[in-house]
């Protein structure tokens, strides 16, 4: 789990990224990418999933913990981020999900 000084815990926040940041959408995941150019800004980061993934909260949980530890390894350029999961990614292996991320954070980077 993220810090709590690095994690985008408000709604208001989470709907900026969502309609101002960048987007890359990579199979089952989209990491939208709001940059902040201050010197004091930290890498902040949230993990969304959608309730079309799995009826069940234990499923949900358990592809939110995963994808928060992978994106805690890949991404390094300050400003916020979040993480979507759509229907699907709970049948990815821990490889795709690795895989998959790193892919929607090179195309971010551009």
């Amino acid at each position: 789990m993220f810090p709590r000084t690095q994690r985008v815990h408000r709604t208001t926040d989470i709907l900026r990224v969502f309609r101002q940041g960048e987007r890359a959408r990579v199979g089952n995941l989209t990491l939208f990418f709001l940059p902040d150019s201050r010197p004091e800004s930290l890498v902040r980061a949230t993990v969304v999933v959608d309730k079309k993934l799995s009826k069940k909260a234990v499923v949900r949980n358990k592809v939110k913990r995963q994808l928060r530890e992978i994106l805690k390894k890949v991404v390094t350029r300050p400003g916020m981020y979040v993480l979507r999961g759509f229907e699907g990614a709970d049948k990815l292996s821990q490889r795709e999900m690795v895989s998959s991320v790193q892919q929607a954070s090179q195309k971010l980077r551009g």
